[in-house]
């Protein structure tokens, strides 16, 4: 994999992550468990931070998809912005 050129400057971090990405094999051509095994470390090379459970909300629903059967959704986001 080559380096991507990309019009305009990018933030120092993604340019960082996209600079990190040169060289390495494209996903698709590694096996499931390679794959799944670089999708890990890359959400493990970055900390999120997270509002505390308080400031969270969860809400359900259950959505008709024809005939007799539904699709359950659960949804969580924060408080402030939940609207069902």
């Amino acid at each position: 994999m080559t380096a991507v050129s990309v019009p305009g400057p990018l933030e120092p971090a993604t340019q960082a992550f996209i600079n990190s990405l040169a060289g390495g094999k494209p996903i698709y051509t590694l096996s499931p468990e390679a794959a799944r095994d670089v999708l890990a470390g890359a959400q493990k090379s970055v900390s999120v931070k997270q509002r505390p459970r308080a400031a969270r909300t969860a809400s359900s629903m259950s959505v008709p998809r024809g005939g007799r059967t539904s699709v359950f959704i659960a949804r969580r986001m924060p408080k402030a912005r939940c609207r069902w």
